[in-house]
């Protein structure tokens, strides 16, 4: 390796260093700290010796991503930042990943009480896990690809979905899923002006072992869009918008477990039923 390579690759290392350090806590590497001093504000960082400061890991983004770093959860966890609002692909393509991985996230996550805003992607492709218990997504906007792919989900809670905006593929592929709580209020928080809006579709039609029951709370659960919109209402005579239909994908088998009066709720409050 010739020289100019070396300067290189050591420049290269210097800033992925101070990239990873920086990501356990704020500026502990400014642009005037030495290189010399990167292993000894590591080690203090990692060992808690900083003034009884702990280090904070402030991008849960990708954090578990394929299973890395899983059997650090409990000490991780420890160090995440409760101000964190955004999880894409936290745990995504974790296929290692346990129930009791996920329910130690949960209770963090209930226990600091944290607003969550972006859980896209957040479970995808977890292969292993088969339920996950109640937590607070009353300000998600962004759900899109959640629990998609995991092959072993039988039990989702009711989940607050006031202010989703983007849902889309939440449970594909969920071939076991049986028990589903529903969303609650889904479709409140919907703006786009636009019928069949791609982001607002919920599809259940991957999942074929839902109960009556779960169907049912799904469609109970959903949010009436002439609200959303504010349709005219002619006994109330107020509002002046216009409503924009949005779909309930649910497929031939879901559908065969319903009756006419059942699919009449949620056509009632402005979702196509297919």
């Amino acid at each position: 390796m010739v020289t100019s390579d070396k300067l290189q690759l050591l420049i290269s290392t210097k800033n992925n260093f101070k990239n990873v350090l920086n990501s356990y806590q704020e500026n502990a590497i400014t642009e005037k700290t030495p290189f010399s001093q990167y292993p000894k504000i590591a080690e203090k960082l990692m060992s808690n010796e900083n003034e009884g400061e702990k280090f904070l890991i402030n991008d849960a983004q990708y954090l578990f991503y394929y299973g890395s770093r899983l059997q650090q959860i409990d000490k991780i966890l420890e160090h995440l930042d409760v101000s964190i609002n955004d999880f894409k692909n936290m745990f995504g393509y974790c296929t290692n990943n346990t129930d009791e991985n996920v329910q130690k996230f949960v209770n963090f996550i209930n226990n600091n009480k944290m607003e969550l805003k972006n859980i896209s992607y957040m479970f995808t492709n977890n292969a292993q896990i088969t339920t996950i218990s109640k937590i607070n997504t009353s300000l998600v906007e962004d759900a899109a690809f959640l629990f998609a792919y995991c092959s072993s989900l039988v039990t989702l809670p009711a989940l607050n979905f006031s202010s989703v905006k983007s849902l889309n593929n939440i449970v594909k592929s969920c071939s076991k899923l049986q028990n589903l709580g529903g969303f609650e209020d889904l479709g409140k928080a919907y703006s786009q002006q636009t019928n069949n809006f791609a982001n607002y579709k919920l599809d259940l039609s991957s999942n074929n072992l839902l109960t009556h029951d779960s169907l049912m709370n799904v469609i109970n659960g959903l949010y009436d869009l002439n609200i959303t919109y504010n349709v005219y209402d002619e006994e109330k005579n107020l509002g002046s918008g216009i409503l924009y239909e949005q779909q309930l994908q649910l497929g031939e088998t879901n559908i065969a477990k319903l009756n006419d009066e059942d699919i009449a709720i949620a056509t009632s409050k402005g979702w196509i039923v297919l």
